[in-house]
């Protein structure tokens, strides 16, 4: 079972408008109707464009929406704002330990350099937000650049775990490229969501090795024998679950063709070839691609 977490927020797939819902409620809507239909329930945003859940979930991953990522495997957000003096180092205590993901600072009224401190490995209570001046050159007003010593009001948003929960190693990777797009790292971006991809697909043939009486050892034994990533996602995956990626049904798997063009993007890059169009757009091909292989191969794994 994926963390339900992942579901809570939704976007058009034509508009980019989007929805989000508390984790309780998406609990409830499953419990109603079932996880397959859940995630197979035909949207109609208000500009008339129909998709499926699971088709707007992917699209508020591609999205620029970075909180929605965040939120796929952290079950804590907090938020407050804070009077800091530039320069000087001010202590933010929070209600309870827990083990910090990330914070996002946004300044108020004015700016200034700001970056928070925690430690990521152990519980804490409290982070620290550390600031500096920005140079105000080129400025058309200088006065909202605040100086060394002045007070100065910021915004802190932070997503946090309640105790060490093990993360399924491919959501990391889905933040990872979220962020490397983000950033302008599109190539990087590219490999990280065919990794993504892989290290789902490795997880959920464990399972189902593991489920058909193997033992941990057997199964790890059989993953790593198979080199080929074609092997495991077409000859096993079907062998397993009676439908690989390659089929869909009585027909052919439209998903199958776009995965195969990811990993021919994938190797190229890697082995250092020109690609053509590397740019945000064909980065956000590769992780719309790798979550659409992800959801088709974990809808037909359901039964309800």
């Amino acid at each position: 079972m994926i963390l339900r977490n992942i579901f809570t927020d939704y976007e058009c797939t034509q508009c980019g408008k989007g929805q989000g819902r508390d984790v309780e409620y998406i609990e409830w809507e499953i419990s109603k109707h079932g996880e397959k239909h859940f995630l197979s329930e035909m949207i109609e945003c208000k500009c008339g464009n129909k998709f499926n859940r699971y088709e707007g979930i992917i699209e508020s991953f591609v999205s620029d929406n970075i909180y929605s990522k965040w939120r796929a495997f952290c079950d804590i957000t907090l938020a407050g704002e804070a009077n800091i003096t530039i320069g000087k180092q001010c202590k933010i205590v929070i209600p309870k330990q827990l083990l910090i993901s990330k914070i996002f600072l946004t300044n108020i009224e004015g700016f200034a350099s700001l970056a928070p401190e925690f430690y990521s490995h152990i519980e804490t209570d409290s982070f620290n937000i550390v600031s500096s001046e920005v140079n105000s050159e080129g400025s058309s007003d200088p006065s909202n650049y605040k100086k060394i010593g002045e007070n100065h009001k910021v915004d802190w948003f932070l997503f946090g775990k309640s105790g060490d929960k093990p993360v399924e190693t491919w959501l990391l990777l889905l933040t990872q490229a979220s962020e490397q797009i983000l950033h302008g790292q599109y190539n990087i971006a590219i490999l990280t969501s065919e990794m993504m991809f892989e290290s789902f697909l490795d997880d959920s043939l464990n399972k189902q090795l593991i489920s058909k009486g193997l033992s941990k050892e057997a199964s790890y034994t059989i993953l790593e024998s198979m080199r080929s990533i074609y092997d495991k996602a077409h000859k096993l995956l079907k062998d397993l679950t009676g439908q690989g990626l390659q089929s869909a049904g009585k027909g052919k798997n439209s998903i199958n063709a776009e995965w195969q063009e990811l990993v021919r993007v994938r190797n190229k890059i890697a082995h250092g070839e020109q690609v053509e169009e590397l740019n945000k757009e064909k980065a956000e091909w590769a992780l719309r691609t790798a979550l659409k292989a992800i959801f088709f191969i974990y809808i037909n794994s359901l039964t309800d």
